[in-house]
């Protein structure tokens, strides 16, 4: 098929691309019948990787008008009408109820895909655009084609506001599956364990270093490399102070990571709902870990438990729970049949979770339904 022949659609996305939203490119991996041209207001610092044509909509000017009314310029309208798109790609609720008016003057059909925090907060009311959010959820949930969930437990909380049920499409993003051989191993309970992700309250750090500062304190020489960087590095640093064994690495490149993976006891996730309810939807840093072989112990949150099942594919346990994590890491260290569980959980990975099959179905989906 030639290149012109194929569907035209928009992807929005409020600000892009950020480091840790990788996945979103992931949507379009397999695309063969649709060509996407992305949209966004703000550009991010990974800009310069987008694989796909990009407009930015908005300048600091009248992005506050586009928030509150849907304005773009004329001649940005008219450079987004000439791609014929069929249909507009939100990321995020939030980004659905900003691109709504544009979908709505187009008159072409809205798909928007809940990730996390924007399913599962308790109120949106933290910045001007979540208050949008909330004026305009009602119509929203009337205009949108679908809503995309990337975990059947993200699926359950939109349902739970009135979302109705038979719009609701469960597509875990997934990652690109490496072939791995399974008899050169190199885990080894000596090594560090690890962590991976942004220091905000839901990755649940401050349970993660209470948990070890108690395993130092009763003889345990456990040691943990934190990859990352947040709003709480002072805080989790202050906590991790009197643990020489608690090592901060900030950022990390993605080859940089993939070695530490290789090398890592387990990778721990010790994610927990925040206080203003927000979840994780699946974290990606699990399916990471796996397709590199490393054993996860994670918790029993949001969408995890729909790929970890307690000494099957990883460890689970009780989440913001520093003693029960205390418990599964040290089951963890006692348990002789790792090999299994790293088998299991790949193979899991493959099969519901492998990027390029996840692709298909979205494009499948927005043929069917545009």
């Amino acid at each position: 098929m030639n290149i012109f022949d194929k569907k035209n659609i928009l992807v929005y996305r409020d600000k892009l691309l950020l480091p840790s939203e990788n996945f979103i490119e992931t949507n379009y991996l397999s695309f063969d019948k649709i060509k996407p041209y992305f949209i966004a207001n703000k550009v991010g610092w990974d800009i310069d990787g987008l694989q796909y044509e990009f407009y930015q909509i908005t300048n600091k000017l009248n992005e506050p008008f586009f928030k509150l009314n849907g304005y773009i310029s004329n001649k940005i309208f008219s450079k987004i009408k000439n791609i014929k798109p069929k249909l507009i790609h939100a990321h995020f609720g939030k980004g659905g109820s900003l691109i709504l008016p544009l979908a709505m003057k187009l008159q072409i059909p809205l798909f928007v895909t809940y990730h996390g925090a924007d399913a599962t907060k308790n109120s949106h009311l933290s910045s001007f655009s979540y208050r949008v959010y909330n004026r305009r959820k009602k119509m929203l949930i009337k205009y949108t084609k679908k809503f995309i969930c990337v975990s059947n437990f993200i699926a359950e909380r939109l349902i739970k506001q009135g979302f109705p049920e038979d719009k609701i499409f469960v597509n875990p993003i997934g990652i690109k599956i490496i072939d791995n051989n399974f008899d050169k191993i190199q885990h080894t309970i000596s090594n560090p364990f690890l962590f991976v992700g942004r220091f905000v309250e839901k990755k649940g750090l401050l349970t993660l270093i209470k948990a070890f500062n108690i395993l130092k304190k009763n003889g345990y020489d456990l040691k943990i490399n934190i990859i990352g960087k947040g709003p709480m590095e002072s805080q989790l640093k202050n906590l991790a102070m009197n643990n020489s064994n608690i090592k901060f690495l900030g950022w990390k490149s993605k080859n940089e990571i993939i070695e530490y993976y290789r090398n890592s006891s387990a990778l721990i996730v010790p994610s927990q709902m925040a206080k203003n309810g927000d979840c994780e939807g699946l974290p990606t840093v699990i399916l990471e870990g796996i397709n590199h072989q490393t054993p996860i112990i994670a918790t029993n949150h949001a969408g995890i438990p729909e790929i970890i099942k307690d000494k099957q594919t990883g460890f689970i346990c009780k989440e913001n729970d520093e003693d029960e994590l205390i418990e599964t890491i040290l089951k963890f260290l006692s348990y002789e049949n790792t090999k299994e569980i790293i088998f299991n959980a790949k193979k899991e990975l493959s099969l519901h979770f492998d990027a390029i099959k996840q692709s298909e179905k979205l494009q499948n989906l927005f043929i069917n339904n545009d």
